[in-house]
């Protein structure tokens, strides 16, 4: 991603962002239903489900992933859950910094060519993140 602008949102309910839950903490069709709209979309070029940091063998911290597009390569997806997924739990901790009873709703950095959006989904016990959505569009298609 180039030089672009950042977004941040915060607050809402959790119907209102419309997430799913994971297979394994949740109904699995609710899960396959928002994968689902998320392909739906003409301007969708990739999306990546994520869970917990993880170590690997060489003692490399990463993201596991859960799901991801067909049409990503398995070292892209890594490349952009780990980064994105880090990002997002900078900028969540800005938000609960600035108002401790709000929460970050999604993230959106837009370049000229993509945008990333990336939305966590929360336990509603804990209030920790379960995992995110890193969804990649193509800027002009999105536009049109």
């Amino acid at each position: 991603l180039g030089s672009g602008q950042g977004c941040l949102r915060a607050g809402g309910s959790e119907a209102a962002r419309g997430h799913a839950t994971m297979p394994s903490t949740g109904s699995a069709v609710d899960a396959e239903t928002t994968i689902e709209r998320i392909q739906a979309h003409d301007s969708v070029a990739a999306f990546v489900i994520c869970g917990k940091e993880k170590v690997d063998e060489t003692g490399a911290t990463h993201y596991e992933i859960h799901r991801k597009g067909q049409n990503m390569a398995k070292d892209m997806a890594q490349r952009y859950a780990d980064r994105f997924t880090q990002l997002a739990t900078l900028a969540r901790g800005v938000v609960r910094d600035l108002d401790p009873q709000n929460e970050l709703l999604y993230l959106r950095v837009k370049a000229k060519k993509q945008e990333v959006l990336v939305a966590p989904k929360y336990q509603q016990e804990s209030g920790d993140v379960k995992y995110h959505i890193v969804t990649l569009q193509n800027v002009n298609q999105a536009q049109a």
